[in-house]
């Protein structure tokens, strides 16, 4: 630990004639002190301060404070005697200021004996003070030599910390400085986030891709699993004219007696201007994927726009159209059931999160679905409306896809 006699010669004679500095100091040292807060300097700079170096409030009460140092301090009495007269006169124009005010603290670096120290709290509370705190120079030092007080010895009286007084120092905050940090860089982070995210609604919208979450693993085995329809479609307000997009899958069982698998299907339509390249076409693609009996939780599907699926230079669709459309989220009744949440994400943002709380609304007129594959099972149940709301219904910043979620 630092030799406590260097920090004791420094608060005798470091700050001479540094008034600013001593009240600065005095400030600090009520910041690691219980029970204070709302601490200001009056004038530390200079300038009448009504006997008011600081103030404050302790335990929720206003406080004031008083600053004397002696330049060179030796203990004479001298010293001494001068000390103590500024203690009266300073308590004295505190209560002149705020004949209100409970409480006082008075910082010195002259050191005072404890009958002296009681006298002078004796005569504050004859002027009406009921709380009165008093910091002498071996007070002062045991303070700035705690791990508590390093910060403030070191910016002050220029006392660099010892290898040992590191350990101690880093044993003790180590962690709350490392959460400091960490919570800025989140901050930063935070702020260029929402930069991006600001700029991604400005743009074109690239893909849009659907995760249905189910309530269970499900086998290809022929009996635990029937064949699956989803599909997302966007519909233009009629008040903004006709059009809508839909994108989904299907499923194929394939089964013999060695094996049992599936083949999921994708589909896509487009007629709206949103797509001009697509205006008026059926689209309909082949592409599929074979899963050979593997389990499963979830079915992924989408479409990207201004590639593969859509004319390769084909633009993609402005995000700010997006409000004159509805979206919706269709299913097989005998699926709807086990269905956890549907997550649709635009681009690399989670916009929309469909949780299943059973109040879904079932379809009466298939055909309101434009091409709903209708070849992938013997079971005639009508698909069911999962989920309804808005295609730009993200004002607040929504959660960015992670690189392991791709």
């Amino acid at each position: 630990m630092s030799d406590v006699r260097l920090t004791d010669e420094r608060l005798r004679w470091h700050l001479n004639n540094r008034q600013p500095d001593r009240e600065r100091m005095c400030s600090a040292i009520l910041g690691i002190e219980p029970g204070y807060s709302r601490i200001e300097p009056r004038r530390p700079e200079g300038g009448p301060d009504g006997g008011r170096d600081i103030q404050c409030l302790r335990d929720g009460r206003r406080c004031f404070g008083a600053v004397g140092f002696k330049n060179s301090v030796n203990d004479s009495a001298q010293h001494v005697r001068e000390i103590l007269e500024k203690f009266r006169k300073d308590a004295r124009s505190a209560k002149e200021a705020d004949p209100e005010i409970s409480d006082f603290v008075f910082f010195t670096n002259v050191d005072l004996t404890p009958g002296q120290q009681e006298d002078l709290k004796a005569h504050a509370r004859s002027t009406g003070f009921i709380d009165v705190e008093i910091y002498w120079r071996e007070r002062i030092r045991l303070l700035l030599d705690s791990p508590e007080g390093y910060g403030i010895r070191l910016s002050i009286l220029d006392i660099v910390l010892s290898d040992a007084e590191q350990k101690v120092f880093f044993t003790k905050f180590g962690k709350d400085l490392q959460d400091l940090i960490s919570g800025q860089l989140k901050s930063v982070e935070e702020r260029i986030e929402e930069i991006q995210f600001v700029n991604w609604k400005r743009g074109e919208l690239r893909s849009i891709n659907v995760n249905v979450k189910l309530r269970k693993l499900y086998r290809v085995d022929g009996t635990d699993h029937e064949p699956f329809r989803f599909a997302l479609r966007l519909s233009r307000v009629r008040m903004y004219g006709e059009g809508e997009i839909l994108l989904g899958c299907y499923s194929v069982i394939h089964q013999d007696e060695q094996r049992a698998d599936y083949e999921k299907r994708h589909f896509f339509y487009s007629d709206t201007d949103l797509l001009p390249q697509d205006k008026g076409k059926h689209t309909l693609f082949p592409q599929s994927t074979r899963v050979v009996g593997e389990p499963f939780d979830s079915i992924d599907f989408g479409c990207a726009f201004g590639s593969s699926h859509v004319t390769p230079s084909a633009p993609g669709i402005e995000l700010g159209e997006l409000g004159q459309y509805a979206i919706d989220f269709y299913c097989d009744a005998n699926w709807a059931k086990d269905i956890e949440r549907v997550e649709v994400w635009y681009d690399d943002y989670l916009v929309h999160e469909f949780v299943n709380d059973g109040k879904r609304v079932r379809m009466k007129d298939v055909n309101r679905i434009p091409h709903w594959p209708s070849d992938t099972s013997e079971v005639s149940d009508l698909p069911v409306l999962f989920w309804h709301g808005w295609a730009h219904g993200f004002d607040r910043i929504c959660r960015r896809r992670r690189v392991d979620e791709h």
